[in-house]
């Protein structure tokens, strides 16, 4: 369901990992009906839940950790007009705010790796220049994950919006 509006949203992808695995039974293209609504069936093993990511364009990707044999209801945010206007990486942009940080999740809880990692303006900007878009997914099951980032803000004509590069591979 929409978080704000309460009404059900149809079309929702559902995985349980990278939609790349198609292999996987989870990733076979389960989506919700035109009423919210969808069926999960298969086996998890000796697991008594297991995680799934629901998905779709114009909400934010939901990781959820479901019961075996549990019905629920997931409520899925709408992203922002911010986080939906089309970034042009062609076209030249300021970087508005730049502030380091070590607390991200991450599966490496050694902080002390950050203490020399930095990026300046103009690596930043080259590194987004050179970037192409990729889903949440791709970004968490193909790449390593430090616990140092550098984030903030960036603007390119009068629409303003948020970065975050992390020092993972």
């Amino acid at each position: 369901m929409d978080k704000l509006t309460k009404k059900p949203i149809q079309d929702v992808a559902i995985g349980k990992t990278d939609t790349n695995d198609l292999e996987n039974p989870f990733n076979r293209k389960t989506m919700t009906t035109e009423n919210g609504a969808y069926e999960i069936y298969g086996v998890s093993g000796r697991c008594n839940e297991i995680t799934m990511f629901f998905s779709k364009d114009g909400y934010e990707t939901q990781k959820i950790i479901l019961s075996n044999n549990s019905t629920d209801t997931i409520l899925l945010q709408p992203t922002t007009k911010q986080q939906t206007a089309i970034f042009d990486f062609k076209k030249d942009f300021e970087i508005v705010e730049l502030e380091k940080s070590n607390d991200y999740p991450s599966s490496d809880k050694d902080t002390t790796v950050c203490i020399n990692w930095t990026l300046d303006k103009l690596e930043i900007k080259r590194i987004i220049k050179g970037s192409k878009p990729i889903s949440g997914p791709e970004w968490h099951h193909l790449f390593g994950h430090y616990p140092c980032r550098i984030h903030g803000k960036l603007r390119k004509g009068s629409t303003q919006f948020n970065y975050s590069i992390n020092s993972g591979a």
